[in-house]
């Protein structure tokens, strides 16, 4: 969702994937397929994901770019640069989303291009299709300006019951990360009406923090305030979205 010059890219050789057929976005019974060639802007126009989970994809895509990018930029470049907008890694997270690669091999997000395989690609993401309750939280200088600190949480429901949790936060290490200590205690509890919760959230986001993750923007304990903030909203808005959904 950045452009890179060509003085910046350190390659031997590039690969013209235009015509590999990886641009589009599908269902099957279990999942909602993205290709990996898929454009910003195809996931804001998907009738798929506009339904799917309040259309937390795209709304979030439609924050990461201009409209003009979001024609160009693909899903694979955003989620393997880690100078990309990370409002779309962060929510392929919050709904347990999976990169596949080629080669088969199957990854977590978020995807840390120093580590990939230079003998495989992208290929596909995949959504599992759940009853999932999503929920997102940003701040940054300007509405179209690139998050300072982000949070998002996902979590699957079944019977009235959350049996998965997902929360990640972007901005207070260099990629996406996820808080297990808050995705235990939800699980555990079977509940997003947590005792103490602002402290749970305050801890979970101290250990996960990196001290050196600082700049212009934003000090790291400025990162590690405003994460706690916006976690705990996050929290607070998936709460009632699932009180509601119960009462149905």
């Amino acid at each position: 969702t950045y452009p890179t010059t060509l003085t910046d890219i350190n390659v031997n050789s590039v690969i013209d994937m235009s015509e590999t057929n990886l641009r589009y976005i599908s269902t099957d019974d279990n999942n909602i397929i993205i290709g990996s060639l898929t454009t910003i802007q195809d996931l804001i126009d998907s009738e798929i994901l506009r339904t799917y989970s309040d259309g937390i994809v795209s709304k979030a895509a439609k924050l990461v770019a201009p409209y003009g990018i979001r024609n160009i930029a693909s899903i694979n470049g955003t989620l393997l640069s880690k100078f990309s907008a990370p409002e779309i890694c962060l929510i392929l997270m919050s709904l347990n989303a999976i990169p596949y690669f080629h080669p088969s091999k199957e990854k977590t997000l978020p995807l840390i291009y120093e580590d990939q395989d230079n003998n495989s690609i992208l290929i596909k993401i995949l959504i599992p299709i759940k009853n999932t309750i999503t929920a997102f939280e940003r701040i940054s200088r300007t509405p179209l300006d690139k998050s300072i600190i982000c949070s998002a949480i996902g979590i699957d429901v079944h019977d009235n019951h959350i049996i998965d949790a997902r929360v990640s936060i972007a901005g207070i290490d260099e990629m996406p990360v996820r808080l297990p200590i808050i995705e235990s205690a939800i699980i555990e509890k079977d509940s997003l009406s947590l005792p103490n919760i602002d402290i749970i959230i305050k801890n979970a986001v101290t250990k996960s923090a990196n001290t050196n993750h600082e700049d212009y923007r934003g000090s790291s304990d400025y990162r590690v305030e405003m994460a706690s903030i916006l976690t705990e909203r996050a929290i607070n808005q998936v709460k009632k979205q699932y009180a509601n959904q119960s009462e149905t």
